[in-house]
């Protein structure tokens, strides 16, 4: 059963520190379950208020679980804290309304074999 593998303390204390991380402005929620075979899974979901920015993320606990969440988190906080989305949210005509990276991720669509 994850609660004897997973504490509920650890993941409050985990939680707590994203939010800290964050600040007020944003609401971190993250809860855990397991699945049929026995494996642990985490699911994360930020909200922040001011910008109405929303972001899930789910996986497998496993030892470096934290330190993940932790990494990801810095990289939300350093986007919340951005020129660029300050601009995004901003009434200017010039605003921009999409954000592209360079940055690879999940995400990122992989070329077809006929290109």
């Amino acid at each position: 059963m994850l609660q004897e593998q997973l504490p509920t303390p650890l993941l409050e204390q985990v939680q707590q520190r994203l939010a800290r991380l964050l600040g007020p402005s944003c609401i971190v929620t993250l809860a855990s379950s397991e699945n049929d075979q026995g494996v642990s899974h985490y699911h994360l979901a930020i909200q922040h208020e001011g910008h109405g920015i929303s972001l899930e993320d789910s996986g497998i606990i496993s030892a470096d679980f934290a330190d993940r969440l932790l990494a990801m988190v810095g990289q939300v906080s350093t986007l919340l804290d951005s020129e660029t989305l300050k601009r995004m949210a901003s009434a200017e005509p010039s605003r921009p309304l999409v954000w592209i990276s360079d940055r690879s991720g999940p995400c990122q669509t992989q070329p077809s074999a006929s290109t």
